[in-house]
């Protein structure tokens, strides 16, 4: 199966390089006209030239952060990888397996007569479709030139060969299809998940496919003659060494039963007697008479509780 891709299938990703893989390891070709790799260049051109401008107007800024030298470096590298992008995107797709195909030989008379009537994929005077015509003239083109191969065209340009369905032809180009006998055989998707890659059966050719040799087939091996009976050999036993002799553990005497608690009585302490101050009426130093607010009360001691008096 070959696969032609439009530029709106060519991107840089991870999802990119993994679709060409598989369908390389599947036996189908990834082809890419030379005419996409200029679109997808003059794309990457206009983006390089709009991020240049933004660094430029900042300028000043570098100026002041002392960086005005690699600023310049840093564009003449990017407007020198620009201008030599094609040839080297053209190189890296080909280091991934891709194959880099030449416009078809197209005469501008075809090309001019298709735009004069409008034939898809010109759709209408507003919108030019030099490239998109130039483009599917190629695919054409490849389909006439392997006619044992089926072809599938990745374009997301719907509004050029779609009918308003997904995948479906314009009714021009079926038309065209039709006429050249090519209805069967040539196939077009939006994206490249609708890539039915397992539809391509045939192996790479760049695959080694190693060479398995026959399994032998297992023989039975001849008897052997009958063995000699073998006297078996007579099992000596060898004397045991003298066992050390084990010492006897000194006799463990039983814990001595522990005796009850003796009750002992507690002696009887006096109450301590606080003595009376110098001055019994007053408190003396104790300041006993002494009371908040500077008032005095009058302090008696007595010995006994006895012989205090509540009345």
């Amino acid at each position: 199966m070959l696969i032609v891709l439009d530029t709106s299938a060519v991107t840089r990703d991870a999802r990119f390089e993994t679709f060409v893989r598989d369908a390389l390891d599947r036996g189908s070709r990834v082809l890419i006209p030379r005419l996409v790799l200029v679109e997808v260049a003059h794309r990457y051109q206009r983006e390089s030239v709009a991020m240049i401008d933004a660094l430029t107007v900042q300028a000043r800024m570098y100026d002041r952060l002392g960086l005005r030298d690699d600023l310049s470096v840093f564009v003449d590298a990017a407007r020198a990888k620009a201008d030599g992008y094609v040839d080297s995107l053209a190189r890296q797709l080909e280091a991934m397996g891709c194959d880099v195909i030449e416009p078809a030989h197209a005469s501008h008379l075809e090309v001019a007569g298709r735009e004069l009537q409008r034939r898809r994929p010109y759709v209408d005077k507003k919108r030019h479709g030099y490239l998109a015509t130039v483009n599917w003239l190629t695919v054409l083109d490849i389909a006439d030139r392997r006619p044992s191969e089926d072809v599938v065209w990745v374009s997301a340009n719907s509004r050029a060969f779609g009918s308003g369905e997904p995948s479906v032809w314009h009714d021009e180009i079926w038309a065209e299809l039709q006429e050249r006998g090519l209805g069967h055989r040539l196939r077009w998707v939006v994206d490249l998940d609708d890539v039915d890659l397992g539809e391509s059966v045939v192996p790479r050719l760049d695959r080694t496919v190693r060479s398995v040799a026959p399994r032998p087939v297992r023989t039975e091996p001849a008897p052997l003659p009958p063995r000699a009976p073998v006297a078996a050999p007579q099992r000596v036993e060898a004397p045991l060494p003298p066992r050390a002799p084990v010492a006897t553990p000194d006799p463990v005497e039983p814990p001595a039963v522990a005796l009850p608690p003796v009750p002992v009585a507690k002696p009887r302490v006096a109450p301590q007697r606080i003595l009376p101050s110098g001055n019994a009426d007053t408190g003396g130093r104790r300041g006993l008479g002494r009371m908040m607010g500077g008032r005095k009360r009058k302090v008696t001691v007595v010995e006994e509780l006895d012989d205090l008096d509540f009345g």
